[in-house]
């Protein structure tokens, strides 16, 4: 097996658990999967590319 078919695999299953772990810990009202990961497109550099979002009263930019 090479190694582009060993991170393919390892990448698959990845964003679930990275989910299960987000809505935990900061209980978001939306999580989008974006990327090559979401199109089945993954390449050696692929990553897990999310948009996470969240009602804050924080301050995001100062």
């Amino acid at each position: 097996m090479d190694k582009s078919h060993q991170r393919k695999l390892r990448l698959k299953g990845e964003p679930q658990r990275v989910l299960n772990i987000i809505k935990k810990d900061w209980r978001p009202q939306k999580v989008i999967l974006f990327g090559s990961l979401c199109h089945d497109k993954i390449l050696m550099s692929s990553n897990i590319d999310l948009f996470i979002v969240k009602e804050s009263k924080k301050k995001i930019f100062r």
